[in-house]
C-alpha cells in the first residue's frame, strides 16, 4: 500500500455505515488506483485488451423491436421458431424468432407475469404471476384465459407442464 493511500485512510471518516473509516478510504482509493492502471494499458495498448474481428464474414446479430414494455421475467421455446416470454408488464408474448415478429399478445393477469411454459406439439401455453394465478391459454383461440386456476396462496414463481395420455 503506498503512503498516500495510508494517509488518506488514517484522514476520512466513514463513507458507509458498517464499514470502518480506514477501510472505507482505503478500498475506495484501491479501486480508483488500481482502474487508472488498468485504464492506462487498454489507453495505450488497444489491440491487447480488445477482441480482435476475425473476419469480415462473422455472423451479423439480428436486432428487432421489442415485443415487451418492460422487464422480461421468463421466456420458453415453442418448436418450430416460435417462442413465449412474460415480464413486468402483465403480457404473455408469443414471439416468431426467425422473423422478429410478435404472433400473438395474452393479456389477463393483474401483477407480472413470473414464468411461462408450452406444450410442444400443441395448442396449449400457461402462464404464471404474481397476482397468485395460473392461466392457460390457446395459441389459435380467443385472446381470452381459456382457463384460471387461482386459489394460490403465494405469488405463484414455477410452472411445469407435461401432456398426458
Amino acid at each position: 500500500m503506498t503512503e498516500e493511500l495510508r494517509e488518506r485512510a488514517a484522514e476520512a471518516p466513514a463513507a458507509q455505515p458498517g464499514i470502518p473509516a480506514r477501510l472505507s478510504v482505503f478500498l475506495s482509493a484501491y479501486s480508483k488506483d488500481i482502474m487508472g492502471k488498468l485504464q492506462s494499458k487498454i489507453r495505450n495498448k488497444p489491440s491487447k485488451y480488445r477482441a480482435e474481428e476475425e473476419n469480415s464474414s462473422a455472423k451479423t446479430v439480428l436486432q428487432y423491436s421489442p415485443a415487451h414494455s418492460d422487464t422480461v421475467a421468463s421466456v420458453a421455446s415453442l418448436p418450430p421458431d416460435l417462442c413465449l416470454s412474460g415480464g413486468k408488464d402483465k403480457i404473455v408474448v408469443v414471439y416468431n424468432w426467425r422473423c422478429g415478429t410478435v404472433v400473438r399478445r395474452f393479456l389477463g393477469h393483474e401483477r407480472e407475469v413470473t414464468k411461462v411454459t408450452g406444450f410442444p406439439e400443441s395448442n396449449w401455453l400457461f402462464s404464471a404471476s404474481r397476482d397468485k394465478t395460473v392461466l392457460l391459454w390457446e395459441l389459435r383461440g380467443i385472446s381470452e384465459p381459456a382457463q384460471c386456476f387461482s386459489g394460490h396462496d403465494l405469488v405463484v414463481t414455477g410452472l411445469a407442464a407435461s401432456p398426458g395420455e
